[in-house]
């Protein structure tokens, strides 16, 4: 009973799967006749939910089909950063530059100087402000323009007439209530409108507080995001975007000794390696020296990146604090010549301090003292004390002389005031 049960249903199995096949194959060619007879009503095709097989459109291209777009893009405006009348860098439409450095550096200052010049000489200038309200940050650009504190133009101390010639019509701001990825589009948009045969150049401040809208990345992601948008909207609109970022709690530091310069720069961004990757050129503010006469302080300027303009060079300029004022005042040089001038610099330093330490041992000596009793003595290396110890006997004026016994292979050093006093025998050179 029970094997004639399984064989029934066995059986039944059979013939559910040779009906289900013949009904699939059945259907498998009436498609295919289908689909062989000529298309007549692509309509009632569509309706049946047949679709026709395409091949994917093809997105790479032949490079000689790319030197089409270049030569259509060959006559397009530049944008060129100055501060005050001097050209710090070139840069084409669709270009990002990254502005790192460190609090109370300047950026901002720096930024809005970078957006005046340009409104005032080459096309409309707009700041996306993320941090400053619109009154601060304009307040900032004022001042930059009429030799006042921001604090003085916020308290209505310079009047209505030379705050508004301060400021360049093309010039506008979009407050950080309004600051997003989208209305930055719109805004361009706008501008673009407005003045349709000139370039645009924006300074994003800063990077670190654009959000995007369904964002809720680690902020080393979101700002990559960030960049990229960045990026997009900048090539989309043909415009050039200087992004400010805060610079890294060590490259802060590193910036503002003026241990790292040019190309050691590009990668002192706070957060993300991205701020360079999305970079056509990277600046950053280093040491910043000691306030002159007129309040404002030298400042190093480097350019790490520059993918047309070449990097890793350096450029002095000053910076007035109280007034957000920012100016070049040297040439560009290569980083490679600054450090080398810096470590010259330095020895020099170490061998005047060694000379005089030297000098100093040999006043209150009581008698001759040979070279390895005066490093003893200093804690010197032997080197830097064998050269202070040269650089004084060449140096008539500074009254030292060899004498007494040599020691070592050398004769002992001392004052000539000394030996002559003391009747020690004196070596003439």
């Amino acid at each position: 009973m029970t094997t004639n049960g399984k064989d029934t249903r066995i059986r039944a199995a059979k013939v559910v799967s040779l009906v289900d096949d013949t009904a699939v194959n059945a259907e498998i060619d009436a498609i295919a006749a289908r689909d062989a007879q000529p298309d007549e009503d692509p309509a009632r095709r569509a309706r049946e939910g047949v679709v026709p097989l395409t091949a994917p459109a093809r997105v790479w291209r032949r490079c000689r089909e790319v030197v089409s777009d270049i030569r259509a893009h060959a006559d397009d405006p530049e944008v060129t950063l100055r501060l005050g009348v001097d050209e710090l860098m070139p840069l084409r439409l669709g270009s990002i530059v990254t502005l790192i450095g460190g609090t109370g550096r300047g950026k901002t200052s720096m930024g809005a100087c970078l957006l005046l010049k340009h409104a005032e000489a080459s096309g409309p200038a707009l700041a996306m402000s993320l941090e400053l309200l619109s009154e601060e940050w304009t307040a900032r650009a004022i001042g930059s323009r009429r030799e006042a504190s921001w604090l003085d133009v916020l308290r209505g101390q310079i009047s209505d007439e030379d705050m508004r010639s301060a400021l360049p019509e093309r010039l506008a701001i979009l407050d950080r209530q309004h600051a997003t990825i989208s209305e930055l589009e719109a805004t361009l948009r706008d501008l673009k409108r407005e003045y349709p045969d000139e370039a645009v150049l924006v300074a994003l401040d800063y990077v670190q507080l654009v959000e995007l809208e369904d964002s809720r990345e680690e902020i080393r992601v979101r700002i990559g995001r960030v960049m990229k948008q960045i990026d997009r909207v900048a090539r989309s609109h043909g415009v050039v975007v200087v992004a400010l970022s805060q610079g890294s709690r060590m490259s802060s530091r590193e910036l503002a000794s003026g241990d790292k310069l040019g190309a050691e720069t590009t990668d002192t961004g706070a957060e993300s390696a991205d701020l360079e990757r999305w970079a056509t050129a990277t600046i950053a503010i280093g040491a910043l020296g000691e306030p002159g006469d007129d309040g404002s302080r030298p400042a190093q300027i480097s350019l790490g990146k520059g993918r047309m303009t070449g990097g890793d060079a350096v450029v002095d300029g000053r910076f007035d604090g109280r007034t957000g004022r920012w100016w070049l005042v040297g040439e560009r040089r290569s980083a490679a010549s600054v450090r080398a001038e810096r470590k010259a610099a330095a020895d020099s330093t170490k061998a005047s301090q060694a000379t005089h330490a030297v000098l100093g041992a040999l006043t209150k000596a009581t008698a001759p003292m040979s070279r390895r009793q005066l490093r003893e003595l200093l804690g010197g290396r032997k080197q830097s004390v064998n050269d202070a110890v040269a650089a004084l006997l060449t140096d008539l004026d500074s009254g030292v002389v060899e004498c007494g016994k040599k020691v070592g292979g050398a004769f002992a050093v001392w004052l000539r005031e000394l030996a002559d006093r003391t009747g020690v025998v004196i070596h003439e050179r």
